[in-house]
């Protein structure tokens, strides 16, 4: 069996490798990663980022095993298999959270531990803004094609098809309501359902006085107060 010392060894390496994984997702580089094999350059001018840090990154996810060498290449490139570029559209998001609520808190919440004090909603403004981000990108990929269709055995989807009443509802708050802390979340809502009337168009225009004629978003944010309209 693996020795503590070798494990904490391979915390230390996975961490970094994750690290790494979470730099490529936020900057563009893992959108760029594909089966077929580029070199540093390339990846670097798709990606519109700085040779020198890309060849960096490439080199922690290559040691991570994310990543591989194509072989006899030169100059060297590299290669994102398939089963692992689809992986990483899903969860490479992921791997910015903990960089992130570090970057928001981690001082504020080691100094707590030693007051008991709590830690301000106000450090945590990014997470927000990545959790809406997160939101996002799980509606895009499953609301429509899975979640939808699995309600009511699929009764939902042909209703909406042929034309419904929709109420988009959140309270621009949290992965639900699109994150954000407030003004984003909300606008994230209204996103989502004017995407969602983009699928089925039929509820634009209500068939025999059924449907709606428009999806109408309003937010209160404050004193504010804005609809909008697709």
């Amino acid at each position: 069996t693996m020795s503590f010392a070798a494990r904490l060894t391979s915390m230390l390496n996975a961490q970094a490798t994750a690290t790494a994984i979470g730099v490529a997702s936020r900057t563009g580089l893992l959108r760029a990663l594909s089966p077929e094999a580029k070199s540093a350059a390339v990846l670097a001018a798709e990606a519109g980022l700085s040779l020198r840090y890309v060849e960096e990154i490439l080199a922690a996810l290559v040691c991570g095993e994310v990543v591989s060498l194509a072989d006899g290449a030169d100059p060297r490139a590299y290669v994102l298999p398939l089963e692992s570029q689809e992986a990483l559209s899903g969860m490479g998001l992921y791997f910015e959270e903990l960089p992130l609520l570090s970057q928001c808190a981690f001082d504020e919440v080691c100094a707590a531990a030693k007051t008991g004090d709590g830690v301000a909603s106000s450090n945590y403004g990014p997470f927000g803004s990545w959790m809406g981000k997160l939101s996002d990108e799980k509606h895009e990929r499953q609301l429509v094609q899975t979640f939808l269709p699995a309600l009511e055995q699929g009764a939902l989807v042909a209703r909406l098809s042929a034309g419904a009443r929709v109420m988009d509802l959140g309270c621009g708050h949290g992965v639900g309501g699109g994150g954000g802390g407030g003004r984003g979340g909300g606008r994230n809502n209204f996103r989502r359902a004017v995407r969602l009337s983009c699928h089925f168009p039929c509820a634009k225009k209500p068939p025999g006085g059924f449907g709606f004629v428009t999806i109408q978003h309003l937010f209160i944010q404050g004193n504010l107060a804005h609809a909008g309209t697709a």
